[in-house]
């Protein structure tokens, strides 16, 4: 069933994801993408869960393991693609500041042997003014270990 998530590796983000907790943001969490969206085994998961015909997809990755965090807009997106921002306003600003960082620290190690640094790609997705001020909201908030992965 192409609805159905593997229990067995789910997380206490995703648990609270699934339980809607993040219902306004809409957002989906998929196991099994590559860095990029290259390949993945639940893609098609988005058809048949996604709420909107068009979507962003931000790729992040915790622990080695990747997922697509996928946002509702008018058009589809990716991440460094035109400008899917206006998206992540009704995002917990907490929530999208441990995935990107996450996501920034995870997509380093794998773009051109490491010659992509963290801070290169950090100061990338800075330079947009919508990041910017989701990470003044939580500049000195502590994010909830609720939102860290933990293990499976």
């Amino acid at each position: 069933n192409p609805n159905q998530y593997d229990t067995e590796f789910r997380t206490p983000l995703e648990v609270a994801v699934l339980n809607n907790r993040y219902e306004s943001a809409k957002v989906l969490l998929l196991y099994g993408a590559y860095p990029f969206g290259f390949g993945g085994r639940r893609a098609s998961v988005i058809a048949h869960q996604a709420s909107a015909p068009q979507l962003v997809t931000l790729l992040t990755a915790v622990e080695g393991v990747y997922r697509y965090i996928v946002l509702p807009t008018g058009r589809s997106q990716t991440l460094f693609r035109e400008d899917p921002f206006i998206a992540l306003r009704t995002l917990d600003p907490r929530f999208f500041v441990f995935l990107m960082n996450a996501f920034v620290y995870e997509t380093a190690r794998f773009n051109l042997g490491g010659e992509i640094t963290p801070d290169q790609i950090k100061r990338n997705i800075m330079s947009h003014p919508a990041v910017q001020r989701l990470y003044d909201q939580v500049e000195d908030e502590e994010i909830p270990s609720s939102m860290y992965y933990v293990g499976r």
